[in-house]
């Protein structure tokens, strides 16, 4: 896989070698990519015939795109992009059709200069390049086992075949990206490799659901974690089911770390964008530089995170991937921002009114979020720059432990997974709704109680409310998987007042 980033960035040199001989050409950003996902997808019914593992599949894809600013009158723009093709041919019919598609973008900041990167130490090639269709094919069936082999145990002391349900998959993506620039010299280039796996188990018998999952880049914590996941799903479906209907109103909730990741991810990440400002669009507006969240929460992008399952060093406009504060202390300080989005802000005429009081603070908008997240949350040269980030991690000052947490709740209820999370009332509005789904139970004085019945009730609440009412806060970062996010997660369980529940109906009994 190694020769792979290697022909990328001798292709990229290449390229860079013909739009520079352009005399049309006043500047260029030249981008190629090459990704793969791979997915061992679970699909295991006790009472019907199935695979137990679908058969693996896999995506991949590779290409390249060029923008350039032409020479003439006001910032003329031409793109242009090429799938699958990675040979010099294709860079030269590029180029022509891009001088066909010129259009004139009076709004265009123009091509980011960025500055040298230090040279890196030696960095490994990323483990999971490496790992076969085997290996991954393995750790899907031994993770099958282990909850069949716990379920075996149930009901030979219960005496009741279980109905057992199990869903989920394995994935394992890399990729490899360079690009070069008229802006800069040289050619810049960066690979990756992780994995995520997830796993639910339904028990019909006793209408129970579990669920759990995992994250890392590496072929030896893919292989010792990830089959383990189906043993714990299953006993937590066995030990959540006959679950019990709470009256809907307001109560004091313990959030694990899925919800908290899940709201994050849906209404307060994308208004913490140079994008969402410079659109009016965000949750925070005018609150750049205040207190959007309880004091002792602290939130961050940190790609490269020893412990994030994520690792980058360049972004896709060719910045060293560095950290980016957004929170601190519940203060707002930084926005995830590309080049672009970054400039634009920067140079609105209603920058002032659209940020509030801290519209000149110029470190708060740090180029260090510009990445072309294609499916998967893989780099694909397809995908528009956009504001994104890596491993997003929240912190609690003074985290207590989990016993604590739930004292602290005294009577309420613990929310382990939600779904179908949205924003309602448009983004600015900062609204959710969503369905506390499973891995839930009540809190009764301080202490678990009867587990909740899956999709019986909704949140509806506010983000912005809710991360400023914490009442305390765990003192461990859990990893937390999005389904379909770019980022992982690394989140402390929270306790938050005065959330409002409503019962979500049940289908009438044919």
């Amino acid at each position: 896989m190694m020769a792979v980033l290697e022909r990328l960035k001798r292709f990229a040199a290449q390229a860079r070698a013909i739009l520079a001989r352009d005399g049309d050409v006043a500047d260029f950003n030249f981008y190629c990519s090459a990704c793969e996902q791979r997915v061992a997808r679970f699909n295991f019914t006790s009472e019907l015939a199935c695979r137990g593992v679908e058969e693996l599949k896999s995506d991949a894809t590779q290409g390249f795109a060029l923008r350039l600013v032409m020479r003439g009158d006001g910032p003329q723009v031409a793109e242009a992009s090429v799938c699958g093709d990675l040979s010099l041919e294709e860079v030269a019919k590029a180029l022509k059709r891009a001088k066909q598609t010129t259009v004139c973008d009076r709004y265009f900041p123009g091509l980011p200069a960025p500055p040298p990167l230090r040279r890196p130490s030696a960095r490994p090639e990323p483990e999971l390049l490496r790992l076969s269709d085997a290996a991954l094919a393995e750790a899907a069936w031994r993770t099958v086992e282990g909850a069949l082999v716990e379920a075996a145990r149930a009901e030979q002391t219960s005496g009741k075949a279980l109905g057992l349900v199990l869903g989920g998959d394995i994935s394992v993506g890399r990729e490899e990206m360079a690009l070069c620039s008229s802006r800069f010299e040289g050619v810049r280039a960066d690979q990756d490799a992780r994995f995520t796996a997830s796993v639910a188990a339904l028990v019909e018998e006793a209408d129970g659901k579990g669920t759990a999952g995992a994250a890392g880049r590496s072929a030896g914590q893919l292989c010792r974690v990830v089959p383990g996941l189906g043993r714990t799903a299953l006993r937590r479906a066995l030990a959540l089911g006959r679950g019990v209907r709470p009256a809907p109103g307001k109560y004091r909730l313990l959030l694990g770390p899925q919800p908290v990741a899940e709201i994050l991810h849906h209404v307060v990440v994308p208004s913490l964008t140079a994008e969402s400002f410079y659109a009016a669009s965000s949750a925070y507006q005018g609150r750049f530089g205040l207190r959007v969240m309880d004091r002792q929460l602290s939130l961050a992008d940190e790609p490269a995170a020893r412990f994030g399952a994520i690792r980058r060093l360049v972004t896709c406009e060719g910045f060293r991937a560095g950290r980016t504060e957004l929170v601190r202390d519940g203060r707002l300080l930084g926005l995830l921002a590309s080049f672009q989005d970054g400039a634009r802000l920067w140079a609105d005429e209603q920058r002032r009114e659209k940020l509030g009081r801290g519209a000149d603070r110029l470190d708060g908008l740090v180029p260090n979020g510009g990445y072309r997240n294609g499916e998967a949350g893989l780099r694909s040269f397809d995908a528009g720059i956009g504001s994104a980030g890596t491993n997003i991690v929240m912190s609690a000052r003074a985290g207590a432990v989990p016993e604590r947490l739930a004292r602290a709740v005294r009577q309420g209820l613990y929310v382990g997974r939600i779904w179908y999370t949205y924003p309602i009332n448009g983004q600015r509005a900062g609204d959710f709704t969503c369905t506390i789904t499973g891995d839930s139970w009540l809190i009764e004085k301080g202490r678990a109680g009867a587990p909740v019945a899956p999709n019986c009730l909704r949140i509806n609440a506010s983000a912005v409310e809710l991360f400023a009412a914490v009442v305390a806060a765990g003192n461990r970062r859990h990893p937390a998987l999005v389904w379909g996010a770019p980022q992982v997660y690394y989140v402390p369980e929270l306790v938050v007042e005065g959330v409002a529940l409503s019962a979500v109906e049940q289908p009438a009994a044919p």
